[in-house]
């Protein structure tokens, strides 16, 4: 980041009365043409759970999350 950018940005923030910088989101009805997601998986359900049949490294293999 530019160094502007890191002393306007929590300046700005203070302004505004934001702790951290929002998050956006934006979602349309049509898949794009480039991008990337997580496979899909076989998802753990309470049913499989009581059976004992729920593959924990099939499903933690392609967990996808991000958090900041």
């Amino acid at each position: 980041m530019e160094p502007v950018v890191n002393t306007a940005l929590p300046e700005f923030l203070n302004i505004v009365g934001l702790d951290e910088e929002p998050l956006g989101l934006h979602y349309v009805n049509e898949k794009p043409e480039s991008g990337s997601a997580p496979k899909t998986g076989d998802l753990p359900t309470v049913e499989k759970e009581r059976q004992n049949a729920i593959d924990w490294q099939g499903v933690f293999g392609s967990f996808s999350c991000i958090m900041g």
